[in-house]
């Protein structure tokens, strides 16, 4: 298998249960000539457990031969991934609260097969971004107002272009849910229900000054940084609101685990 592709797989697969390694033709190739590429896809569950899809996409005429291979046609590839690769993003999640309503650590927390941070990795890795995990912001006590100014402060330094924030207590938010709020081109972008905002939400570091002008002040709502930010918000449907369920006491892990 290409390397390139293997890797591809390891960043963006969890579970693989079966791939085709070598060219293949169906039936007889001197008799039809059919030839098929694959492409696979990660399918995410209500508890962020991946089942690997594999797709065939039937190429008509026989395949040409080329130093012992058949040749392919290059692919369009994925244009959310395109995207991403021309412009330097990444994911930070944002782990570093008290939780004092759960009692105890929410990151460490199981669900399903993973634990609350294992689901907003494996999101992370859906969308092919590079993911960090911040428990420790410049200025403590802050809510995650603080751990937004850390995290562009940090990115900003390694150039980064975009950040996509992410909380530790979501998991059932979806890669297509998220990568709405990525499509959207502007320096500041919010999910949005019933027009209040919250995770998940991308911003450019050049909004690092206003963020921290907003902190010095001592207001740490998210709501008013989406205002003072002129934020595009991206309107979540009914469906789709309890994919922005927050876990934070003991009674919704609960109650997540029953309905998972």
């Amino acid at each position: 298998m290409d390397a390139r592709f293997e890797q591809f797989l390891d960043a963006n697969v969890n579970h693989v249960y079966s791939f085709v390694k070598d060219p293949v033709s169906v039936g007889h190739p001197a008799e039809n000539g059919i030839s098929f590429s694959v492409i696979v896809a990660a399918k995410p569950t209500r508890v962020r457990t991946f089942q690997a899809v594999v797709f065939l996409r039937l190429a008509k005429g026989k395949p040409t031969e080329k130093g012992g291979q058949a040749s392919r046609r290059p692919s369009k590839g994925n244009s959310f991934l395109k995207k991403n690769s021309v412009m330097k993003m990444e994911c930070v999640i944002l782990a570093g609260g008290g939780s004092s309503r759960m009692g105890r650590a929410k990151a460490d927390l199981r669900l399903g097969r993973r634990t609350l941070l294992g689901h907003a990795r494996a999101l992370a890795a859906e969308l092919g971004l590079p993911c960090r995990v911040q428990s420790r912001d410049d200025t403590p006590g802050q809510g995650p107002l603080g751990g937004v100014v850390t995290a562009l402060r940090r990115a900003r330094a390694k150039g980064t272009e975009r950040v996509l924030f992410l909380g530790c207590d979501m998991p059932f938010l979806t890669a297509e849910l998220t990568q709405r709020i990525l499509g959207v081109d502007a320096d500041a972008v919010f999910a949005s229900v019933k027009g209040t905002v919250g995770f998940p939400f991308a911003l450019s570091p050049d909004v690092l000054p206003k963020v921290e002008a907003q902190l010095t002040e001592g207001r740490r709502s998210l709501q008013r940084l989406s205002v003072r930010l002129r934020a595009r918000r991206i309107r979540v449907l009914a469906a789709e609101a309890a994919q922005l369920q927050n876990l934070n006491t003991p009674a919704d892990l609960a109650a997540a685990r029953r309905g998972a």
